[in-house]
């Protein structure tokens, strides 16, 4: 088994353990401190180059109504390391086994009780593949923040989306590696266009918990390699995931932003969601006015009001 890191939740707030995906690598789960059964629980997903600790602030509301689990996707927070040929390891069927052995592990916990599944971002992607892909679908519904779905070649917007896929590929293998300390990354980021908009505590845990004191001693250094990061945006051109949701025949709720608004990064998901509902037998599409693709940052509240209206209405 690949190994696993160090947690990217703080003890304080989460339970954590490991699971063994199909390739052996290590898989970082956690569950809140405050889950105690008998009522709905939520597996929560993160976003490319982020990490289950990012998202704290939030998970934590969500705890307030129901159970919450959590996981660190391969490569990210205290996830196994699977490098270093990143586009062999990080192919999406990858992320869609990774849950599946996430899922399994979370029912030896939950046996009787209903499992959904709420993602930001690239998660989607291995919840989609999961069930229009490979037929499995444990969840009763499925809240997905955007998922970055290429559509087909075909599509009006699958140009557009190989663009601007391959930029941010770019843009991460130009990230800084070496961080003096968390602290003064989130202050560096703070005043910063896009990022002036995330909510101050949701900064705080992003910064703390997308990085790792270095073995080197020279600062801190990101969970998530620029190559990892890199490699996953080129896996969500792959669009064969978009091409089978017709085959996936669950409640799916994607929630896209406000297309007008700029986010950290130039993104065309928010394009994606009409066209993924539309090959969704049961797909069903939400807006989060005066948001970016970083809607959970930057308005997390109206992400815990939209998974807790779904969940209620399962």
């Amino acid at each position: 088994m690949t190994m696993a890191r160090t947690p990217s939740v703080a003890a304080a707030f989460a339970d954590s353990w490991t699971t063994t995906s199909a390739d052996g690598l290590a898989i970082r789960l956690y569950a809140w401190k405050s889950n105690r059964g008998g009522r709905p629980a939520v597996l929560w997903g993160h976003a490319n180059g982020f990490a289950a600790g990012a998202y704290t602030a939030l998970l934590q509301d969500l705890s307030a109504t129901m159970d919450v689990f959590a996981m660190d996707l391969r490569g990210h927070g205290g996830s196994g390391d699977p490098g270093p040929d990143y586009d062999r390891a990080m192919v999406a069927d990858r992320f869609a086994f990774d849950l599946m052995a996430a899922t399994r592990s979370i029912r030896q916990r939950l046996p009787a009780w209903p499992l959904h599944f709420a993602g930001h971002s690239v998660s989607g992607i291995g919840a989609l593949r999961m069930g229009a892909v490979f037929g499995h679908a444990p969840f009763v519904s499925i809240t997905l923040f955007e998922p970055p779905l290429a559509p087909s070649p075909d599509h009006p917007l699958h140009a557009e989306a190989a663009l601007l896929g391959e930029g941010l590929a770019t843009r991460a293998l130009r990230r800084k590696r070496v961080l003096p300390d968390p602290e003064s990354f989130a202050a560096s980021l703070a005043p910063r266009p896009a990022f002036d908009r995330w909510r101050p505590d949701m900064l705080q845990d992003f910064a703390i918990a997308t990085l790792t004191p270095s073995p080197d001693g020279d600062g801190w250094r990101l969970r998530c390699p620029p190559e990892a990061e890199a490699a996953i945006y080129r896996m969500t051109m792959d669009t064969s995931t978009f091409t089978a949701l017709g085959a996936f025949r669950r409640p799916i709720l994607f929630v896209e932003s406000d297309p007008e608004m700029q986010g950290v990064a130039p993104s065309w998901a928010a394009k994606a969601q009409g066209a993924a509902v539309l090959r969704s037998p049961m797909g069903r599409l939400a807006r989060i006015d005066r948001t970016s693709h970083m809607m959970p940052f930057e308005r997390p509240e109206a992400v815990v009001e939209i998974v807790h209206a779904a969940v209620a209405n399962s």
